[in-house]
């Protein structure tokens, strides 16, 4: 759990300032993130279904982290999510994401993340 913290806090401050390309390992894809996300709104309890909520609840608060720490004074953020935003709104951004671009999959994490949330929250260009 805390490696899945600290691998998206990375994440976050990655997608934050623009640098992602080598923040992340290469061997984590979107689709394995995609997999334990999209049935957060599932009501089984079991363990399976709860160790996967569970880390990808992590993962996502740990971007969102990641994402306000790399935006304090940077001039261009690649993203601009609202500090209002919770860690759901951020799971069902990601995976209504992936699920309308499946092509994603296959692509490393920093990658479908990064797509998902400038698509959900661009930021505005400074005049």
């Amino acid at each position: 759990m805390r490696a899945s913290l600290l691998l998206a806090a990375l994440l976050g401050f990655a997608v934050a300032t623009g640098n992602c390309q080598d923040q992340i390992p290469s061997s984590i894809t979107t689709g394995d993130y995609f997999s334990q996300c999209k049935s957060q709104d599932n009501p089984r309890q079991d363990p399976f279904t709860l160790r996967n909520r569970m880390s990808c609840i992590s993962f996502f608060k740990g971007v969102q982290v990641g994402q306000i720490m790399g935006s304090t004074g940077n001039q261009n953020p690649a993203v601009c999510i609202p500090v209002s935003t919770d860690v759901d709104e951020l799971i069902r951004v990601f995976v209504k994401y992936v699920q309308d671009n499946p092509a994603v999959i296959a692509e490393r994490i920093v990658t479908g993340v990064t797509r998902a949330f400038i698509a959900a929250y661009p930021c505005k260009a400074k005049k």
